[in-house]
């Protein structure tokens, strides 16, 4: 999409008679189509996708926090397996590039729910930080590693097209 290739779009908001440039970095959709799923606690949207996959997307820089990560394997994990019952080639897009810093206890569930849930995905594609914190690349790419190790095809890519392509994922799934 040729609109989609800026990664960000600020959003200005004016308050009181006074100019106030609060810049909140918002990344644009992966599709024009709206969500599947929005998250209660954090910027995080969700898209089922063809084949049966899905694509979630960190959509305001800033921190991953462990709410964020119970609602990614809790509610919208579920969801998930309900839209899909019984698929066990599903794809999965974790577009993670505005990510500022993440809480440590978010890195435990995600790590945790891992190695349960993976079975299910046969390719996982991430979309990594722009800016990541110091030493957070390092950090992504051991536990790419070992989440390989318990089946799916887990790669970083560099940016969404690349992605996309590479797990053939369309929207509306």
């Amino acid at each position: 999409h040729a609109s989609h290739s800026h990664a960000y779009a600020c959003v200005q908001c004016w308050s009181d008679q006074h100019t106030i440039n609060l810049r909140i970095m918002r990344v644009l959709p992966v599709f024009p189509e709206p969500p599947s799923l929005r998250c209660e606690v954090g910027p995080l949207e969700a898209w089922y996708t063809r084949p049966a996959g899905a694509v979630l997307q960190l959509t305001e820089v800033g921190p991953f926090t462990k709410e964020m990560a119970d609602w990614i394997v809790g509610p919208a994990y579920e969801a998930f397996t309900l839209h899909f019952p019984g698929h066990t080639e599903l794809r999965l897009l974790l577009d993670i590039r505005p990510l500022t810093s993440r809480e440590p206890a978010a890195r435990r569930v995600i790590l945790e729910a891992g190695a349960k849930y993976l079975r299910a995905f046969s390719h996982v594609a991430i979309l990594a930080p722009t800016k990541p914190p110091p030493l957070y690349m390092t950090t992504l790419t051991g536990a790419v590693a070992l989440m390989s190790a318990f089946g799916p095809d887990i790669a970083l890519h560099p940016d969404l097209p690349t992605a996309l392509k590479h797990l053939g994922l369309q929207p509306g799934g």
